[in-house]
């Protein structure tokens, strides 16, 4: 009889630790910025391969994490999961980082490739020397 109490106490206690977590941690319009932490740790602990990239300092793409966040019901603001990945030292990347440097990248190349040779311009001082230079000398030996 008590082992049949155990039983029906366990089993309430694991359908309420259920509605705390469905309360917690489910689908909502905007989640909390409270409960991120808590949400993106157990994501990434659950996904073996983002957990080993993140263990090596790999950087993963901030938008595919908000993705399948997103995917799952969890609605963070892409700044508060930014500032957490911060906080923990985990390295992301964003797409729009992405852009910008292969733009200055193919601004760096289009540059080089265009670059003529620059040829002297001449001066009205540099004329004048050439000029003088031109003169005879009076050490000249066409006397």
């Amino acid at each position: 009889s008590s082992s049949s109490t155990i039983d029906v106490a366990e089993e309430m206690l694991l359908e309420d630790l259920e509605g705390f977590d469905k309360e917690m941690l489910g689908s909502q319009d905007a989640c909390s910025s409270d409960i991120l932490p808590s949400v993106v740790q157990r994501y990434i602990e659950e996904n073996t391969e983002l957990h080993q990239k993140i263990l090596q300092h790999e950087p993963i793409w901030l938008e595919e994490f908000y993705n399948d966040l997103k995917a799952q019901n969890y609605k963070f603001k892409k700044n508060d999961l930014m500032d957490y990945f911060d906080e923990q030292c985990i390295t992301f990347r964003t797409l729009q980082s992405q852009r910008s440097r292969l733009r200055k990248r193919q601004r760096k190349e289009a540059k080089s490739k265009k670059t003529p040779v620059k040829k002297k311009r001449r001066t009205k001082l540099s004329s004048k020397k050439s000029a003088a230079s031109t003169q005879s000398s009076p050490y000249s030996s066409s006397n």
